[in-house]
């Protein structure tokens, strides 16, 4: 091999490694190198930013099920650009705020069980990326919700007594029922088919049951008796089942 060819192969072999450690350098680009970046663009440049997203989103997305069929609520819109453009922003918000804790990888059930492991949720994510978007266009920006993560249960001998019901008027009420596929649409009408089957297989996870309250779907804690709003973002109280009675925090 003449000593050109060797050269050729040699500058190769660099220019393979310098684009490595691009694309690992830009995989851990701090969190609050983007939000300032956010801050400063154009409308244009958003719209781009917006736009990427989508991209990658649609690339990842699980196949939508056909035959399935749609129950329409008729209710306001609150996203104008269209909410398949803001789960794309969410999954993009969800990937920066793992990687600033040290998770990367592709949107996959890896990525979100290593991201849940280190604190960060699908409903933080979108907490987040809600706030950032009103930040965008200039509206007033609520402090984020809390999330509501149950902590890991721990087995304690003896069991400690039960937290004291809120101070609230109880509302008598037979047994909660199962909420059917249209209550659960009707309760979650802001969100689509995707994030509500992540909504479910996370509460699931937690041992949360659907249960309706007050006409509405919501998840009952049967450990504990507490009741959140359906996408886990709010608690809506606490049932107490031996008397079939709610005490409503809302």
């Amino acid at each position: 091999m003449s000593s050109i060819e060797l050269r050729l192969a040699s500058l190769e072999a660099m220019i393979s490694e310098l684009k490595t450690e691009n694309e690992l350098l830009k995989m851990l680009t701090p969190l609050e190198a983007f939000t300032e970046g956010l801050k400063a663009a154009s409308p244009a440049e958003v719209s781009a930013w917006m736009d990427a997203c989508k991209s990658v989103t649609a690339e990842h997305a699980p196949p939508s099920k056909k035959g399935k069929k749609v129950v329409t609520t008729e209710k306001k819109n609150t996203n104008p650009t269209g909410p398949a453009e803001f789960n794309a922003f969410v999954q993009a918000v969800w990937h920066e705020m793992a990687a600033s804790a040290g998770v990367v990888g592709e949107h996959d059930d890896a990525f979100k069980k290593a991201s849940k492991d280190v604190g960060i949720t699908f409903q933080k994510a979108r907490a987040e990326a809600s706030r950032r978007k009103a930040e965008m266009e200039g509206r007033d920006t609520p402090a984020p919700k809390k999330v509501i993560t149950p902590a890991p249960k721990k087995v304690v001998t003896p069991a400690p007594a039960p937290a004291p019901l809120p101070k609230s008027t109880p509302i008598s009420m037979p047994t909660p029922e199962i909420p059917s596929d249209e209550d659960i649409l009707a309760a979650t009408a802001e969100y689509d088919d995707v994030e509500r089957e992540r909504m479910k297989k996370e509460c699931e996870s937690y041992g949360w049951e659907p249960r309706m309250f007050n006409g509405i779907a919501r998840w009952l804690d049967p450990s504990s008796g507490d009741v959140y709003s359906y996408d886990a973002i709010s608690t809506i109280g606490i049932y107490d089942s031996e008397n079939n009675e709610f005490f409503p925090t809302e």
